[in-house]
């Protein structure tokens, strides 16, 4: 499976800190590209290298490429830099570039680099060929000694363009030289029929970012005029390493909302060239001629958005007057998940029943615009990508505010009654002992899982299945509620069923995708309980209340530990591992607070072989 780095280009005027390393990792990243330029990568300072190194450890984070500094210091202020390039017919300054280069790419390799960037500077009036590839010799000099590769990345001015990056591979024909392909850059020189004859195996990397064709201003992939999907008939015969190399964040500004972007973008790339080309183009035509049947327009723009777990693929296609979010179930795959049996035809008829049982009842879901049955498409209004775990992401101030219409929502919805396919399937204690099977499988691979688990685990299935059902939507979490203005919609409800009002209350107040303070949470517990007892649907005492949400609560997180191993090992996929310990940390604290003492000893030994 093909991943995006990003290039900490986002940030330069900001540390390669934890905290700022942290946030590239939670918003969807594990690779990054290190944007080489003093203070930002300080490679004079061995105590920062070490640092460094420990903090991407930590965080599970890989470097695996070196953007070589052209520059002294990274500063907002141009005339500051002390800009320095190899091809400088000054031999002094020449000699001084090269040895700032030889010495950045040790610490690069210091720090798990593959790759190192370089640009020629040949766009300087008093650069030189013959300097170029005087530089050019001794830094593959060291890139032998130190078994990394060196990436020539194409410009747009004169004599940087992709054409003269060809020039300098032919000159040298080098195993360890090769390309690195800027797009945007591509997208200004306009040599589109040179990058289409150049073969994939030269291309070492790509820098993945967009412009309006005119100036270098480094916008998300599909914010300008780049041809996306010629890049991806390259990428696809290839393996080059792939890299979003977007911003720069204004120095002072917090990067949390340009790091969310950026990983949200990385998502919808990663899901089209993972696709491979035969699916991709097999769905652009099917979205094109459904959109050309039932609406008598043209796409203008497809653009794969970062799907779910499941087999669902979903894209934004827009046409002249409409954006849509496409959603397409493939009929020909299996699935895992035990409570669609194996079928996903099932899962279309449920999601349909279910869509439409919802908006008879006035609970807020986008709006199912076009049925393409015979291509198997369903065009859904466009709510925007902005979910309800971004605003915890972001610390925004109305993150209360949007959580008490969850809650709101979530009672309303539990009060449903009426005839849907959720009223006729249930949350059978067999399930619930399937998926802590599915648990100790795939969350406790490698340990010996004693009978007396086993017994705590099936206990907690009882004590859940002997609670009373009602509507339960199943995954009620912050990736499943998106915001829009001051609105709130409700997805991924196609496996809504009757179970426990507990469940659907602890998916949103032990979600595996936040992390609140504690006195958040007391507050989401409070407030649901206040608004269920006066909506009589729950009718026991606050204590007892508490124990069937922690026991629900141990339940659900266990559930979602298994599945995130197991997505890992069998669709390898690692997005999701970066949710384990926050899963397992509340899973601990719900094992405590309902007694389960061989359960607690088991998961605390987890935590610790997943610390270690």
């Amino acid at each position: 499976m093909k991943v995006i780095s990003l290039s900490t280009h986002l940030f330069p005027f900001h540390h390669l800190n934890e905290e700022n390393l942290y946030i590239v990792k939670r918003f969807g990243f594990d690779c990054i590209e290190v944007w080489g330029m003093k203070p930002h990568f300080d490679y004079e300072n061995e105590e920062f290298i070490e640092k460094l190194k420990r903090t991407l450890k930590k965080f599970g984070l890989t470097a695996k490429s070196l953007h070589l500094p052209f520059y002294e210091f990274v500063t907002s202020d141009p005339d500051k830099r002390g800009r320095f390039y190899i091809s400088d017919s000054d031999e002094s300054r020449r000699r001084f570039a090269v040895t700032e280069i030889l010495r950045a790419m040790e610490k690069g390799k210091e720090i798990g680099a593959e790759i190192m960037v370089l640009h020629t500077g040949m766009e300087y009036p008093n650069s030189s060929f013959e300097s170029l590839k005087k530089s050019i010799s001794e830094i593959l000099k060291k890139a032998d000694e130190l078994k990394v590769k060196i990436a020539i990345e194409n410009g747009f001015r004169e004599r940087t363009r992709l054409t003269n990056a060809l020039n300098i591979l032919k000159e040298f024909k080098e195993w360890n030289l090769g390309l690195c392909i800027d797009i945007g850059h591509l997208n200004i020189s306009k040599e589109w029929e040179v990058f289409d004859e150049i073969e994939p195996e030269i291309i070492f990397e790509f820098h993945l970012a967009d412009n309006n064709g005119e100036e270098d201003i480094h916008l998300l992939p599909y914010k300008g005029t780049c041809p996306m999907e010629r890049i991806y008939e390259k990428v696809w015969k290839g393996n080059s390493l792939l890299v979003l190399e977007v911003g720069p964040v204004k120095e002072g500004e917090d990067i949390r909302r340009d790091v969310l972007l950026s990983g949200k973008c990385a998502g919808g790339l990663s899901s089209a060239i993972n696709m491979g080309e035969k699916n991709f183009k097999s769905l652009k035509k099917d979205v094109e001629g459904s959109i050309l049947d039932k609406t008598y327009q043209n796409l203008l723009s497809f653009i794969p958005m970062k799907g779910d777990a499941s087999i669902r693929t979903y894209a934004r296609a827009i046409t002249n007057s409409k954006s849509f979010v496409v959603m397409k179930i493939p009929l020909e795959s299996g699935m895992e998940e035990k409570i669609e049996t194996q079928n996903p035809q099932r899962m279309l008829n449920s999601f349909l029943d279910i869509h439409s049982f919802l908006k008879r009842n006035e609970i807020p879901v986008p709006e199912i615009l076009i049925e393409d049955k015979e291509r198997n498409l369903f065009f859904l209004e466009d709510e925007g990508d902005f979910i309800l775990e971004d605003l915890t992401l972001l610390s925004e101030k109305r993150m209360e505010e949007f959580y008490r219409k969850a809650i709101e929502l979530l009672v309303k919805i539990q009060n449903l009654k009426g005839d849907c396919i959720a009223f006729r399937r249930n949350f059978s204690r067999e399930t619930l002992k399937w998926e802590m099977d599915h648990f100790v499988q795939y969350g406790l691979k490698g340990m010996e899982c004693p009978e007396s688990v086993i017994d705590e685990l099936y206990s907690i299935c009882d004590e859940i299945s002997s609670l009373n059902y009602l509507f339960c939507h199943r995954d009620y979490h912050s990736k499943n509620i998106i915001v829009k203005g001051d609105d709130i919609y409700l997805v991924d409800f196609q496996d809504a069923l009757m179970g426990p009002p507990h469940y659907d209350i602890a998916s949103i107040v032990f979600d595996s995708y936040t992390e609140f303070e504690e006195d958040f949470e007391k507050f989401l517990i409070n407030f649901y309980y206040e608004l269920a007892m006066k909506g009589g649907i729950i009718k026991e005492d606050r204590e007892t209340f508490i124990r069937h949400l922690s026991v629900t609560g141990l339940h659900r997180n266990l559930k979602a530990f298994g599945r995130f191993v197991f997505i890992n090992d069998e669709k390898k996929n690692p997005y999701f591992l970066r949710f384990l310990l926050p899963t397992i940390n509340k899973a601990i604290r719900n094992a405590k607070k309902i007694g389960l003492k061989n359960t607690l000893s088991i998961l605390e030994k987890r935590r610790e072989k997943f610390d270690g």
